[in-house]
């Protein structure tokens, strides 16, 4: 069964947002109180060259009472409730009075739904490590992240609808999960040598070990909507914007114990198909994940595509 690899995001930000709330949840038979929610955290950075100001939201669950010791509070629901009460965002209080956080052991995951049309939603998110609150004067802004992935396509260049090919070079990322699942997210890449050396090194099915930074920001857009008659005018619009853009990494795959095997990498996608099916048609969540046997399609004959 695969395991969980390397997976780590480091940010050191001003908090600008808490959108946190006590919530309670079912665990072997009784209700576990719990907090839930994001909180999100400004980061003034460069991103090739190019001055960026990230808005990095990050996921949070943290059962209350510790699993082994059901009457002892867990640490890290401390901190959170201590962020809910009295730690201060931009949003609350200002940019100058806004506090200064670090998360370090954050994890990239996926975040996959159906939307209405019964297309499959997938996006990128980052979920809660260990928090702390810093000085202001002890800050150095940052949101990078070091992963270990098996390669889940042919690494190219995107393309947009009309089918020209994009600046971003593309790849999607087969993540491992400490329970045998995978986590699928796409990397980027717009720096000339790293491209280079993906396209040179990297195979479907390699597994891999990469660094990188976040990209979660807004950026303006152009655009002509289409009109009955007459000339249309140019509008513009907010977009989000949302990557993890590679910046390095090591050329060589990695091999031996470490290494996911095709055979695992096939269990685990066609575990993670059982469970999207499972979703979309609103079974039971009791409901056992079918095992791959002889007639589950190897991981080369995987559609990835969303």
């Amino acid at each position: 069964m695969i395991t969980e690899l390397e997976n780590k995001v480091k940010i050191e930000g001003i908090l600008e947002e808490i959108d946190l709330t006590e919530t309670t949840f079912n665990k072997d038979g009784r209700s576990t109180e719990a907090i839930r929610g994001s909180f999100t955290v400004r980061v003034e950075t460069e991103i090739n060259k190019e001055p960026k100001t990230l808005s990095v939201p990050v996921s949070v669950f943290v059962p209350k009472y510790k699993k082994d010791q059901p009457t002892v509070v867990r640490a890290d629901y401390a901190k959170y409730h201590d962020m809910m009460t009295s730690w201060v965002s931009i949003a609350a209080g200002g940019l100058e009075n806004a506090d200064c956080v670090r998360v370090n052991n954050g994890k990239i995951q996926s975040n996959e739904f159906w939307g209405r049309n019964g297309q499959l939603v997938s996006t990128c998110r980052i979920s809660q490590g260990f928090i702390d609150k810093i000085p202001r004067d002890k800050m150095h802004p940052e949101a990078s992240f070091s992963v270990i992935f098996a390669v889940g396509d042919e690494p190219k260049y995107e393309v947009d609808k009309d089918g020209v090919e994009t600046k971003r070079f593309k790849l999607r990322g087969l993540v491992p999960t400490y329970n045998g699942g995978l986590n699928v997210v796409d990397f980027y890449a717009y720096n000339p040598g790293v491209i280079s050396a993906i396209s040179s090194y990297w195979q479907k099915g390699d597994t891999v070990k990469a660094k990188g930074v976040l990209n979660f920001s807004y950026k303006t857009e152009t655009y002509v909507p289409e009109v009955d008659f007459g000339e249309a005018t140019p509008e513009t619009r907010t977009v989000s914007v949302n990557e993890l853009i590679l910046t390095g990494g090591n050329s060589n795959p990695i091999d031996g114990e470490m290494a996911m095997t095709t055979d695992e990498i096939t269990n685990a996608l066609a575990a993670r198909q059982a469970h999207l099916e499972e979703l979309k048609n609103k079974k039971p969540a009791s409901a056992p994940a079918p095992k791959a046997s002889n007639s589950t399609p190897s991981f080369k004959d995987f559609d990835l595509g969303f």
